[in-house]
């Protein structure tokens, strides 16, 4: 979505709309201490859905490097699911 941004050339678009019809299940992770809003994370997932939202506990925005057994675990159990 950023390089969607990036290529509009600071023109805001609405996207909500064609995220609600995506059928697939979507993973929504954030960490716990990343300092975009909660908010605004489950705002996202909520366009989806289909949709999980898990928080990593004591990770920042890069989750995936400060608690990547966490995160590796939320992402295994999200797929497994899904068998």
């Amino acid at each position: 979505m950023v390089l969607a941004m990036y290529m509009s050339m600071g023109k805001r678009h609405g996207y909500r709309q064609a995220l609600h019809r995506v059928e697939a299940p979507v993973l929504v992770v954030r960490g716990e201490l990343d300092l975009q809003a909660e908010k605004a994370d489950r705002l996202h997932a909520e366009c989806f859905p289909n949709s999980s939202f898990e928080v990593v506990k004591g990770a920042g925005h890069f989750m995936y490097d400060e608690q990547p057994q966490a995160v590796s675990q939320i992402v295994g159990k999200f797929l497994n699911a899904l068998r």
